[in-house]
């Protein structure tokens, strides 16, 4: 239920995993149980599975919504990320299925708790092959919009789980043998060790990727954070800006209202028809044809090329006073604001009416 509340998609894909070992204990539980769990799962997934009702019925599945978009906007979150990753996965599916049966043959009590984590993964990785199948070969698009793949992560999480068990376990039954007690077991001093090589070398590879802090939008050193923060202190307000599709932040950055942007995409089908078609209007009536992140400098090179009467179009269609063009965009506009990649444009009132 909390899970639902936080995110709609892997919280049901949470419950359909969890479901087979529920209905397996429904004669132990009793109907008074039963009552309180379903009380306790809905009564936080409700404000989730109501806002979800409310998107199904505003036209999150209409046929706006199809693989076409899909692969428009965010492919990978439906596409494998690599043969490599796949692989990955599969390593800790086998070290989960490896850990349960030595364990369970060795009668150990471990047995049980890895089991449930081998059953788990195993079900959130047939799901995941229904939603490959749909988007790469059945292409209907029906089973992929729910995102099967969504807890596929949590596989490699309980293959380390498993791992960590089996040697644990190794580790106390070699040491029993041996009647001797040891502080330091090997085996866990080894998984340490290359947890700890494996972490330092990612800060290393890619020191900007890990803060120990919270790393605000609004206090990044960028041109386009710079701009934002100008228009919010110092620029027009009740007016639309038109601004490069490519960048997000700019309504969350500035307190203004923008025409669109390529990031920022309405949740649902309903209002699918006119993001595109302002999209195509920013981009010179155009929309680039790549999937997702490929789309980004394909977006910004389109609005970069827009002239003073398509702005002024724009500008008269969607009540626009501002723009945010390229700084070195030739657009003879008056100008508000300029840094080091961008420039704030007054689009003159009497091109527009």
């Amino acid at each position: 239920g909390i899970v639902l509340l936080l995110h709609i998609q892997i919280g049901l894909i949470f419950a359909v995993v969890l479901f087979p070992f529920f209905a397996a204990r429904l004669k132990a539980i009793g109907p008074r149980v039963l009552a309180a769990t379903l009380v306790l799962f809905l009564v936080p997934a409700s404000p989730a599975l109501m806002h979800f009702y409310g998107m199904l019925a505003s036209g999150l599945s209409n046929s706006s919504f199809t693989l076409d978009y899909i692969n428009f906007r965010h492919p990978h979150h439906f596409a494998l990320l690599s043969a490599s990753a796949a692989a990955w996965v599969v390593a800790h599916l086998a070290v989960q299925c490896a850990a349960y049966y030595w364990l369970r043959n060795n009668g150990l009590r471990e047995a049980r708790a890895t089991g449930v984590l081998m059953k788990m993964s195993l079900m959130i990785a047939a799901l995941s092959l229904l939603h490959f199948l749909d988007y790469y070969v059945l292409q209907i698009g029906a089973i992929s919009k729910i995102q099967l793949l969504r807890l596929s992560p949590v596989i490699t999480l309980f293959g380390t789980l498993s791992l960590v068990t089996a040697l644990t376990v190794w580790e106390k039954e070699r040491q029993s043998e041996e009647r001797r007690t040891v502080i330091l077991r090997p085996a866990a001093v080894c998984l340490i060790a290359v947890a700890l090589l494996r972490s330092g070398y990612s800060l290393v590879r890619s020191p900007s990727a890990y803060k120990f802090a919270v790393n605000r939008y609004a206090d990044q050193k960028t041109s386009w954070v710079d701009m934002c923060l100008w228009i919010r202190d110092h620029g027009p307000t009740g007016t639309t800006y038109v601004t490069p599709p490519d960048k997000g932040g700019f309504t969350y950055l500035t307190n203004r209202s923008t025409v669109v942007e390529y990031k920022i995409n309405p949740d649902g089908g309903l209002y699918l028809a006119e993001w595109y078609e302002r999209l195509r209007d920013v981009c010179g009536t155009t929309l680039p044809e790549a999937r997702g992140y490929e789309n980004y400098p394909r977006l910004r090179d389109a609005y970069g090329s827009l002239n003073s009467d398509q702005l002024s179009a724009l500008a008269e269609k969607y009540g626009a006073g501002c723009a945010v063009l390229q700084a070195s965009s030739q657009v003879d506009f008056e100008t508000l604001y300029q840094n080091q990649d961008y420039r704030l444009v007054m689009i003159p009132r009497d091109r527009t009416n």
